[in-house]
């Protein structure tokens, strides 16, 4: 039966606990998602995008010259959104120094956690910045406040419920269905800018953002040209239910909406994906489970590239600079840059 088989090792040395593990893969390539997509579910996200466009973009832009550098100008950037919310991001367009525009454009979710404010935090980061770079939050605060305010506002989110679990009873009250269709105007915004190079459009994103990444590259039609889901969360979230995974980390209630869950599977979407893609996977992942990865990853009908980390679990793999080495190289290809 296709799948992955894992070995954990724990020993006693005094009073710590010792562990370490592996895993093994077994024609991953069959793995597929449990459960069916919804019926209607091209139909939801299209209304979920009509539903955003009766309401005003009031676009704000302001640069940030104390996150600027001497390769990039900085912006804090926010759209209006569902909700009476807005969007927040973090836009690094390169200065004189890189060269001159129109630029490759990368379009950036960051992973689960606080919102990212400082393009000194993106996860996409090569040298030189010669390249656009937009990271948009998922969190509905401004990240325009300090950084104690802004671990405020998500010690607030977060203190009786994690983000992962808000709304989830039905699909048009989940956490993610607001900040989907928001970032989704964002990266419209961002793909009609001037000085963006359209024919050099990519995403990236890592956990959450990589889960992200498979409904905004779905919901954009032709808009990328090239997509990194690294280590992809909240795919084949029926997995859990014949046993190939544990739910995920932050979903233990799962099972009970998995109906609401459907609507936001990287899986569903993965059809829906157009442009060339890459895909890591770390077969001793313990929060984006290996099976669940494949699951998405072979639902992909474009032309696409899984990176088997077979060492590395979730944060590990920033350990492994042959994979990293990988993956920029994969990306900077694909925006006309040699890495």
């Amino acid at each position: 039966e296709p799948g992955f088989l894992r070995c954990r090792a724990t020993m006693q040395a005094g009073p710590e606990t010792l562990m370490h593990e592996c895993a093994a893969a077994f024609e991953p390539e069959r793995i597929l998602p449990v459960l069916p997509e919804p019926e209607d579910f091209d139909a939801f996200w299209a209304c979920a995008l009509k539903r955003l466009d009766s309401i005003p973009e009031d676009v704000r832009c302001e640069r940030a010259p104390e996150l600027s550098t001497a390769e990039y100008d900085a912006f804090r950037v926010s759209f209006a959104a569902i909700e009476q919310s807005r969007v927040y991001g973090v836009l690094t367009v390169p200065t004189a120094k890189c060269g001159k525009p129109p630029f490759p454009a990368v379009f950036e979710v960051p992973s689960a956690g606080p919102s990212i404010r400082d393009p000194r935090e993106f996860a996409f980061t090569v040298t030189p910045r010669d390249y656009i770079c937009f990271n948009v939050n998922v969190h509905p605060y401004d990240i325009a406040m300090d950084k104690e305010a802004c671990n405020a506002a998500y010690k607030e989110l977060t203190g009786e419920r994690h983000y992962f679990l808000q709304g989830i009873q039905g699909p048009e009250t989940y956490y993610f269905h607001r900040a989907a269709i928001g970032i989704h105007r964002a990266m419209k915004w961002l793909y009609e800018r001037e000085d963006v190079d359209r024919s050099h459009f990519l995403y990236y994103g890592g956990s959450q953002g990589g889960f992200m990444g498979f409904n905004q590259v779905a919901l954009a039609g032709d808009r990328f040209t090239a997509a990194m889901f690294h280590l992809p969360a909240m795919a084949d979230v029926g997995g859990s239910l014949v046993g190939r995974h544990p739910p995920p980390l932050h979903l233990p209630e799962m099972e009970q909406h998995m109906h609401t869950l459907s609507y936001f599977d990287p899986a569903n979407f993965a059809k829906r994906i157009q442009c060339p893609t890459m895909t890591t996977v770390g077969f001793i992942d313990n929060a984006c489970y290996p099976s669940s990865v494949y699951a998405a990853y072979n639902m992909l009908s474009c032309e696409k590239y899984m990176l088997n980390c077979i060492e590395s679990g979730h944060c590990g793999m920033f350990s492994y600079k042959k994979h990293l080495a990988v993956m920029w190289a994969w990306m900077r290809t694909r925006m006309n840059r040699n890495y």
